[in-house]
């Protein structure tokens, strides 16, 4: 569910309103995207800058999800080969 109070705080000519809304609207891909173009972009302000930086390293994955979730399917992989071998 968007957050209208956050978006509502950023005018339409805001470069950072468009990610922010595509954020709010649960397109993580897009608005990291937009927001990893922004963080390079020479045109906006170091605050700008700044913000889409942050951002965009808001939305990237955790490694530490991806650890488990490998720890997770090696575990189990493991269940379902030793399950089979003691299996008569």
């Amino acid at each position: 569910m968007a957050n209208p109070g956050f978006e509502s705080k950023r005018s339409p000519q805001d470069p950072l309103a468009q990610p922010i809304r595509a954020f709010a609207e649960g397109n993580y891909v897009a608005a990291r995207k937009i927001f990893e173009q922004l963080s390079n972009n020479e045109k906006l302000s170091d605050a700008g800058r700044e913000t889409a930086k942050q951002l965009s390293a808001a939305t990237r994955i955790d490694p530490f999800t991806i650890w488990v979730g490998l720890i997770c399917l090696g575990v189990f992989t493991g269940a379902v080969i030793l399950t089979s071998l003691i299996q008569p």
